[in-house]
């Protein structure tokens, strides 16, 4: 109980800590916001802005610690309590210091008298409570393990920034991976990937709100509801990756931009804001300022289609771009200081970098390129379809799943646009990142931030349309509630399925399974057997300063000694690395200048292909197997010092 009590309580701090931080450094450029889901979210975001702008602070100079981030979160604090009872108290106030209007915006008692709804809403609860257990798991996922949540535990052990040597990602832009350096100051990863969950419960709770003030309570489930179905977030809800947290911030920067178009008077402060929403994207992503893009576009489009002057948008964008260079250039300044390249590995050609070339410029981009159904002119037409209707495992099919009920709905959205400037924005912000996402790796998770924009547009479309066609509007809503009852159930089926056993583990064993995250598990003729897995194999037979060469492997959380390894196996570093240092001898010479002692191999079908005279080292006599797992999964060799080895 206490496990799942302890990340509860701390996760809910967090986003307090978050919402306080925002309220203070909000207050005198934030105009009133006109709604729960305006003052919530937009507070929230301009919070995120200014912790990653501080924890960066603190990393570029060394100070990345865990007394200097204390010292911060109890200022942050009383800075947020401050500025919150200056406004009469009041949590969601306006900057006049009434209260936001909330029963406008969340559902009230229309909704409890609804039978439909209740049972979506009922569901959709149940679903991110199962959720909730998985994220509460003490599993790293793969990407999680190879940088989201390695490269901030290696930033808070050594301080700050340091150049991570063949972890390309270290030195792309990396908020979210700050917050989570923030959570594991505070706590550990689990905090981090339940701080990643409780970005997406905030963005369902967002996404509901605005469309229960657009349409009905009962159509604001049903945008939650419609959120929630789609198979590719369900999956990174739970896990530390970073998607969902984009899709927070370009939702914030949509919420900031509806309001600039519809309050003249406030359009610069609302652009301000979209702006930091927008900045907080562009630090989080590489692809980032796709978002930044489509909502300084859907804003020029509106106003030059409103008959404004196009000079007259001079200003207004400064406003909205300020922020946006801000918030993303030093992530390109930091990649330049470590790489000597602002965008590190790309540009190659221009920039140049440490540890790439062009060969494997190549090969990166090729294998970019290849995720996905094709790059024709054909394919580019059928993309829609395809990435609506066709989605699923493998990179040739985007890797993601989409529900189709997503694209049987889409049709009513673009048909109620042109009466409903708020279907018309959202699609027009989706269709924007979707076109630039096209264009770019073809990853359906990359898609994720699109998603909240689709469900909004699609709610209040069906709002729209059944209110001016069907005689009894309120009935297809109920029915469209009680089908996607059933289909999120239906879609969420593994892990509603998992959830009272997961639930009764963490409850009464948590912290033992936290212990054991890394152990190996068997059953063997005397009962369970419990040994340690191969980090801490490594943690207990090698010294504290051995270095280690990952093969066929790139996940490190859990490794306390220092390692190379690969980013992309599609583009392998290594592998390249070897191959310039020529035969055994001279791969032993190369490896040993570079301070490696030891070289942990993975035991892996394909993959990338090694020189032989690699093959030759670990099959060299004076190259010692220290340890192999009992699956012979793991083997992990001891090199010869140089100059010895076999004749």
């Amino acid at each position: 109980m206490a496990y799942v009590g302890t990340y509860t309580a701390l996760t809910a701090g967090l986003f307090v800590l978050l919402y306080l931080t925002g309220h203070a450094a909000s207050r005198r450029f934030l105009a009133s916001p006109r709604s729960f889901e305006e003052g919530l979210g937009l507070r929230v975001v301009t919070g995120v802005a200014v912790w990653v702008a501080l924890l960066f602070s603190l990393a570029a100079v060394q100070l990345l610690r865990p007394s200097a981030i204390y010292a911060a979160i109890a200022l942050a604090a009383a800075a947020g309590v401050w500025s919150v009872l200056r406004r009469n108290g009041a949590l969601l106030s306006d900057g006049a210091g009434a209260r936001a209007p909330v029963a406008d915006a969340l559902p009230g008692p229309r909704l409890r008298q609804d039978p439909a709804a209740i049972l979506l809403a009922v569901v959709v609860a149940a679903v991110l409570v199962a959720l909730w257990a998985q994220a509460l798991r003490p599993i790293v996922a793969w990407d999680a393990d190879v940088y989201h949540l390695t490269v901030p535990r290696l930033y808070l052990e050594h301080g700050g920034f340091r150049r991570i040597a063949f972890n390309v990602y270290s030195n792309w832009p990396l908020a979210v991976q700050l917050l989570y350096a923030l959570a594991m100051a505070v706590k550990d990863y689990i905090l981090a990937t339940a701080l990643h969950f409780g970005f997406g419960v905030l963005l369902a709770t967002l996404a509901g709100a605005l469309v229960a003030r657009a349409a009905t309570p009962l159509w604001g489930v049903i945008a939650a509801g419609l959120l929630l179905l789609h198979p590719v977030l369900l999956f990174e809800i739970r896990i530390a990756y970073v998607d969902v947290a984009c899709a927070f911030f370009l939702f914030a920067g949509f919420l900031a931009l509806l309001r600039a178009l519809d309050d003249p008077e406030n359009e610069l402060r609302f652009l301000l804001a979209a702006g930091i929403a927008c900045g907080v994207l562009a630090a989080a992503k590489l692809n980032g300022v796709f978002g930044a893009v489509a909502i300084a576009a859907v804003y020029a489009g509106s106003r030059l289609s409103g008959g404004a002057p196009a000079a007259a948008l001079a200003r207004p964008l400064l406003a909205f771009a300020a922020p946006v260079v801000v918030l993303g250039l030093p992530w390109l300044a930091k990649s330049l200081w470590l790489t000597g390249n602002p965008v590190y590995p790309l540009l190659h050609d221009v920039f140049g970098g440490p540890e790439w070339s062009e060969p494997l410029a190549r090969a990166h981009r090729a294998w970019q390129r290849s995720i996905g159904m094709g790059r024709s002119p054909l394919d580019y037409l059928l993309l829609p379809f395809r990435a609506l209707f066709s989605g699923g495992e493998g990179y040739a099919r985007f890797d993601g799943r989409l529900h189709p009920l997503a694209g049987i709905l889409l049709p009513c959205a673009l048909l109620a646009a042109r009466r409903e400037p708020l279907v018309r924005r959202a699609l027009g912000v989706a269709g924007l990142y979707f076109a630039l996402w096209a264009a770019t790796s073809q990853q359906m998770r990359l898609l994720i931030p699109v998603l909240p924009l689709l469900a909004v547009a699609t709610a209040v479309a069906g709002h729209s349309l059944t209110s001016r066609w069907l005689p009894r509007p309120a009935l297809a809503a109920r029915g469209l509630a009680a089908l996607l009852a059933v289909l999120l159930l239906q879609a969420s089926a593994v892990y509603v399925g998992q959830a009272p056993r997961l639930y009764a583990a963490l409850w009464t064993r948590g912290d033992e399974l936290r212990a054991h995250a890394t152990d190996e598990v068997a059953v063997g003729p005397d009962g369970v057997e419990v040994q340690p897995g191969v980090f801490g194999v490594i943690d207990e037979l090698l010294p504290a300063d051995a270095k280690l060469l990952f093969v066929n492997l790139n996940r490190g959380f859990f490794s306390r000694r220092e390692y190379v390894a690969d980013s992309f196996f599609e583009a392998s570093q290594v592998a390249a690395m070897l191959q310039e240092l020529g035969d055994r001898e001279g791969i032993r010479r190369g490896l040993a200048e570079r301070g490696i002692t030891h070289v942990l191999v993975e035991r892996q079908e394909g993959g990338p292909r090694y020189p032989q005279g690699f093959v030759e080292l670990l099959e060299d006599p004076a190259t010692r197997v220290v340890y192999r797992s009992r699956d012979g999964r793991f083997t992990l060799f001891a090199l010869a010092p140089q100059g010895i080895g076999a004749s």
